[in-house]
């Protein structure tokens, strides 16, 4: 009985094993007989091209320089009492003549006729009031000095005032300024002709001691 069983069993494993040699074996013949595909002729083709790149591009732009700039340089000014205008005649010599009255008779004479011996005659004050001592300072028992330039026409007109050397205090200075605009005076003369002149006064604020 035990013998019958392993006779079928070992014919079953001899069947098997011949099927899948069969299998085999003609897979084999049907892998031999497919040719594999060639590539396409243009894919070929496309594959071997070789890509050429341009040459960078180079564009030279001139350079282009502004033209110097010229700057003028400011004036100096100068905070001294001594920067003031001059007035300086020119290298003239002066002769003076006698219009004869015959020959001329509407001139009038010795009108605005220069004369060197004269010389220079300086600004004249003919009110000079004294500024205002302002109340916090003087409660303070502050003392100080301004000192104000101002510009005097021909004809003894104030044309400007400006501090040339500050007090320090915004109050003084103004007060300064204030008594130079009310000054009046006589203006300038050179060679006995009225001249406009700058001058310096200076102002002081002083705390009487009693």
């Amino acid at each position: 009985m035990r013998q019958g069983k392993r006779n079928l069993f070992l014919q079953a494993l001899l069947v098997s094993l011949l099927g899948n040699l069969t299998i085999v074996m003609v897979i084999a013949n049907y892998a031999e007989s497919v040719t594999p595909l060639a590539p396409a002729r243009g894919v070929q083709e496309l594959a071997n091209l070789e890509v050429l790149k341009p040459p960078p591009l180079t564009i030279k732009v001139p350079e282009v320089k502004p033209p110097p700039r010229t700057v003028q340089a400011a004036p100096e000014l100068s905070d001294s009492p001594d920067a003031v205008d001059t007035y300086r005649t020119p290298a003239i010599e002066y002769v003076p003549v006698e219009p004869d009255p015959d020959l001329w008779p509407d001139i009038k004479h010795n009108v605005n006729i220069p004369d060197p011996t004269l010389g220079y005659t300086p600004p004249k004050a003919v009110h000079a009031p004294e500024p205002e001592y302002p109340q916090l300072l003087k409660e303070a028992g502050w003392s100080g000095s301004c000192t104000v330039g101002l510009y005097i026409s021909e004809k003894g007109e104030i044309l400007k005032v400006w501090v040339i050397h500050p007090s320090g205090k915004t109050e003084a200075d103004l007060a300064a300024l204030t008594a130079a605009e009310s000054s009046r005076w006589e203006p300038a003369s050179e060679a006995g002709l009225a001249i406009p002149k700058s001058i310096c006064v200076t102002y002081e604020f002083l705390v009487e001691v009693r």
